[in-house]
C-alpha cells in the first residue's frame, strides 16, 4: 500500500509577516512605555515645582506658613561658596547671621532697619527668624536637581536661567529676591531654541506669592488713635502706624507683607488691644477691634 500525506510549515513570507508584526508590537509596546516615563517624569517635575512653591509660602489649610510668612520677604538667590551658582540655598540652609525662629520681644533692638521706634513695644511678641528647613535635598545632595538630573541653579550647566526675580528677568547677583523658578522639560531647552514637541518636554514656571494684603480696622467711632502692625524682617521685627482721625470709626493699612500678622489698636484713652490677623497674598482681610 501507498501511503501518502503533507507536511505542514510556514513559508518565507508567512515568517516574515510574522516577525514583522512582532517587530511592530515591540516598538509600539516600547514607545508607549517611553510616554509613560516621560509623562512620570513631567508631573514629578511639576511636583517639584509645586514643593518648592510651598515651601516658600503656603496657606491651603488656611493658616500661613513657610520661609515668607517666617522671614517676612522672599528668599534671596545665594550661594555657599564665591564662584558657586545661585540657588535657593535659604530653603534648606538657615541663611548666616539669621536667627532660628522664636517669638522675640518688639524692643528697639529687635526692631528691624528703617522701622520708626515708636511702634517700639517690649510686651508684644513676634515669631521671627528661621524656621527651616522649608525643604530637604536627597541624602548626601548639595544641589537641588530636577527629576531628568538637572541643576535648579542659576544658571546651570546649560547656561538656562532658572530663578527669576519678579520682573521675570534672570537674577545673576547674589541677595535678590527669587519670586519665580522654572524647569526646561526632558530636553533641558527653551521652548523658543525648539521645534514644538510633547508636552513632556515643555518648560514649565511657577511663580511665588509676592503680592502685599491689606487691612481695613473697624472701631468705635472715636475710641482709637492709631493702628500699630508688626511683622518680622529676617530674625528682626518690622512694622509701622497708621494715625486715625478724630472721630474715624475705620482705618486702612496697605502693602502689608503676607503671614500670620499682628495689629494693634492704640486707644484714645492710653489703652491698646493687639489682634492676630493671617494675611494672604493680595487679599484683603477686615477686623474689628
Amino acid at each position: 500500500m501507498k501511503r501518502s500525506g503533507t507536511t505542514a510549515g510556514f513559508t518565507l513570507i508567512e515568517l516574515t509577516l510574522v516577525l514583522f508584526v512582532l517587530a511592530l508590537v515591540a516598538h509600539l509596546g516600547m514607545r508607549e512605555l517611553s510616554g509613560v516615563r516621560a509623562r512620570k517624569l513631567r508631573d514629578a517635575a511639576d511636583r517639584q515645582l509645586e514643593s518648592l512653591a510651598a515651601a516658600v509660602y503656603d496657606d491651603s489649610d488656611g493658616v500661613p506658613r513657610g520661609f515668607l510668612s517666617d522671614m517676612g520677604r522672599l528668599p534671596f538667590a545665594s550661594r555657599s561658596v564665591a564662584g558657586d551658582p545661585l540657588d535657593l540655598r535659604e530653603l534648606w540652609e538657615k541663611p548666616a547671621g539669621v536667627g532660628e525662629l522664636r517669638a522675640r520681644p518688639a524692643t528697639v533692638a529687635n526692631l528691624a532697619p528703617g522701622a520708626p521706634s515708636a511702634i517700639a513695644d517690649p510686651t508684644l511678641f513676634v515669631p521671627c527668624g528661621w524656621g527651616g528647613p522649608y525643604l530637604r535635598l536627597p541624602q548626601s545632595a548639595s544641589r537641588l536637581r530636577d527629576p531628568w538630573g538637572n541643576p535648579f541653579e542659576n544658571p546651570d550647566t546649560a547656561g538656562l536661567a532658572r530663578l527669576l526675580d519678579a520682573s521675570g528677568d534672570a537674577i545673576s547677583a547674589t541677595n535678590v529676591p527669587v519670586a519665580a523658578i522654572r524647569h526646561f522639560g526632558a530636553d533641558a531647552a527653551r521652548d523658543a531654541d525648539r521645534a514644538p514637541a510633547g508636552f513632556e518636554q515643555a518648560d514649565a514656571l511657577r511663580a511665588f506669592p509676592t503680592n502685599a494684603a491689606g487691612v481695613l480696622a473697624t472701631f468705635e467711632a472715636g475710641t482709637v488713635s492709631r493702628i500699630v502692625w508688626y511683622a518680622p524682617l529676617g530674625d528682626k521685627i518690622t512694622g509701622g502706624e497708621v494715625p486715625v482721625d478724630a472721630g474715624r470709626s475705620q482705618a486702612l493699612l496697605a502693602d502689608l507683607p503676607p503671614g500670620v500678622r499682628f495689629l494693634k489698636a492704640v486707644r484714645t484713652d492710653g489703652s491698646s488691644r493687639v489682634l492676630q490677623v493671617s494675611l494672604r497674598p493680595g487679599r484683603d482681610a477686615a477686623v474689628e477691634f
